[in-house]
């Protein structure tokens, strides 16, 4: 009687643990393909799927050389106010970076 590779004194069952090792790496391939694809998709896109912000609405030139000029310490708190007011269109003062403050 013929003994092939596969088939040893056992009947053919000498071998058993080679499917048992493919199917143990198989699963810790598809595993680690999944970790990697989680990974990728974190590092593109942080925290949520969320769109990005709107950007901050344009400061006029006025009011940003305003906010230089006290910046520089050449008008004092008070004239800084009342000048923001008076471009703002004398809604009051407006806060630091341009935007009109929220109604009600």
């Amino acid at each position: 009687m013929m003994h092939g590779w596969f088939h040893g004194p056992g009947g053919g069952h000498d071998f058993w643990w080679v499917g048992g090792l493919f199917s143990l790496l198989l699963t810790v391939a598809i595993v680690l393909g999944v970790v990697v694809v989680v990974r990728e998709l974190r590092h593109r896109h942080p925290g949520s799927m969320l769109p990005p912000p709107p950007p901050p609405p344009p400061v006029s030139p006025a009011i940003h050389e305003l906010d230089m000029r006290y910046a520089r310490g050449e008008i004092d708190r008070e004239e800084y106010l009342q000048r923001r007011a008076d471009l703002a269109g004398g809604q009051g003062p407006l806060p630091p970076g341009g935007a009109p403050p929220p109604p009600g």
